[in-house]
């Protein structure tokens, strides 16, 4: 399967980052299981970049 990859850039930080990447996690675990390892690896991934790389199938 062939993958879209997309910025997300955030405007704003969120007010609980980790509640953030949590929900994020939850909408896609490729972030962390194939990715970050942890989410709080990926929530210092994301803090760091403010925003993400969206993952999506084609």
């Amino acid at each position: 399967m062939r993958r879209i990859n997309k910025a997300i850039q955030l405007i704003e930080k969120p007010t609980v980052i980790l509640a953030f990447t949590k929900e994020v996690y939850a909408f896609n675990p490729d972030y962390v299981d194939k990715g970050a390892a942890s989410v709080e690896t990926f929530t210092k991934e994301i803090e760091k970049a403010h925003g993400f790389i969206r993952w999506c199938p084609n």
